[in-house]
């Protein structure tokens, strides 16, 4: 076929109809290039077009072929050459329509799996669901190819920003209900113990990542920075004070303060509590010195503290009891040394907003937890123990003071241990208690372990032999 023939052809027969190029175009659904380059000589035009073509233009598609006018038009030829364009047309059509649709499918189910499978902070979620979206777009061209070009566009930047919008928006909906990084972020930053996620809309702080005390904090209006968060060394989801205003009471009830000390530091270590009148005992199942990293210990003391004698007015004496250490801290104390603590309390005040100026800004100052955490916590070590009482198969009382320092010093070493399991025989286990003016603490002593308020603790067969020898001399 000759195509500058051809093209020349096309022309004068669209002059004739007094269309230009581009009404031309228009009409066919193609561009105005495209037409140029019929006229031009450049190119044929796609089977599928050969009829709509000679309808407005008015000539048989056998003219067009040959480029001039034939005198005779050999319809039944026609005909089957429209009917083999037709055919072929339609077998186009359907073939790009299942291909689009198919390659559709696998563009959303791949940007499903990248939500499912990989986590959030994982920076191959985030690539495969582009890579998904990238696809769904080709398929969704194959199934819009046959239409003009601004449409294709129109049809295919629509799309492209209603799926990245419907992306965003379950991405965001994803970090305020499961509390997790966001996937798609447009910068990463690391400070110490926070990861700044900075996003198109909001920005998002990973405090205490990969640790027990992880939390998020959501900034919508992003007028946050990493010196203004809270940034506790704690997890602030649970034992912010907007959390913990259901549990505010004017009396001391054991169930109510249990839920308390649940969601404060410190909890996921276990503890045990004891009330006597106004007074709590809260022992801790820790060992300081494996955990006070950056002053946490004095920091979830401090916090579990001031929380406590907040939000629970009855209490007046609170007493920590640490595997060597015990501190007891009085409410007048606590006022007394806190900075603000009467505003802290002040029951006209805004709770969340003193707590964030008194509370969780002065908590990160490690010189302000330390001077405070001095003048207000009162050690009492058990060192200071003046008897020891002893009951069940051994009946005694020991008050002379070096054998008082050998049992201490055998129970401090026992209780530095991890909590082993116990060795125990029927008859075989005693209690002994230990007292300055009060009781101090209890223990029960089997043969080959000690137990501690629901925990045991393994020693040396001859710390066991020694101590036995301690207590039936």
């Amino acid at each position: 076929m000759n195509q500058e023939k051809i093209g020349k052809f096309i022309a004068l027969n669209r002059k004739k109809k007094n269309l230009t190029q581009e009404e031309l175009a228009e009409k066919l659904n193609i561009s105005k290039n495209a037409v140029s380059k019929w006229e031009r000589g450049l190119c044929l035009m796609d089977m599928s077009l050969l009829k709509p073509l000679s309808e407005i233009l008015g000539v048989s598609v056998n003219e067009i072929l040959q480029g001039e006018y034939l005198e005779e038009k050999q319809d039944k030829f026609e005909e089957n050459i429209l009917n083999t364009i037709d055919y072929s047309h339609h077998e186009v059509l359907k073939k790009d329509k299942i291909i689009g649709i198919i390659v559709i499918i696998l563009g959303i189910i791949i940007t499903i799996t990248s939500f499912s499978v990989f986590k959030s902070a994982s920076s191959w979620g985030s690539f495969y669901a582009i890579v998904g979206l990238i696809i769904f777009l080709i398929g969704l061209t194959k199934l819009i190819r046959r239409m003009s070009y601004l449409k294709r566009l129109i049809i295919l930047l629509t799309s492209f920003i209603i799926y990245t919008t419907i992306l965003l928006l379950i991405d965001y909906l994803s970090v305020i209900s499961l509390k997790q990084a966001p996937r798609f972020s447009f910068g990463t930053e690391y400070h110490n113990n926070v990861i700044l996620y900075r996003g198109l809309f909001y920005n998002v702080y990973q405090v205490n990542y990969d640790t027990v005390n992880e939390y998020f904090i959501i900034d919508n209006k992003k007028e946050l920075s990493i010196d203004t968060i809270v940034n506790l060394p704690f997890n602030y989801d649970k034992c912010n004070i907007k959390n913990l205003l259901k549990y505010q009471s004017n009396n001391i009830q054991e169930d109510n303060i249990k839920s308390l000390l649940n969601d404060l530091p410190l909890e996921e270590y276990g503890y045990h509590l004891d009330i006597n009148n106004d007074e709590l005992l809260i022992t801790y199942y820790i060992t300081p010195y494996y955990i006070n990293n950056n002053y946490y210990l004095e920091k979830s003391l401090l916090y579990n503290t001031v929380s406590i004698f907040t939000l629970i007015s009855d209490v007046n004496t609170i007493k920590y009891q640490l595997p060597n250490k015990e501190y007891k801290i009085t409410r007048d104390n606590v006022l007394k040394n806190y900075p603000n603590f009467k505003e802290i309390t002040n029951k006209y005040l805004n709770k969340e907003g003193v707590f964030k100026n008194y509370v969780y800004d002065v908590l990160i100052q490690n010189a302000f937890v330390s001077g405070t955490f001095k003048s207000i916590f009162i050690d009492e070590p058990l060192l200071n123990t003046k008897k020891i009482i002893v009951s069940g198969r051994k009946e005694k009382i020991i008050t002379d003071k070096n054998k008082i320092d050998e049992i201490i010093n055998i129970l401090i070493k026992a209780r530095m241990i991890e909590p082993g399991t116990p060795v125990t025989s029927e008859g075989n286990s005693y209690t002994i208690e230990l007292y300055d003016n009060n009781l101090i603490y209890k223990f029960m002593v089997w043969h080959s372990s000690f137990g501690f308020n629901g925990k045991d603790y393994l020693i040396n067969p001859l710390d066991v032999e020694k101590f036995n020898k301690l207590l039936d001399n």
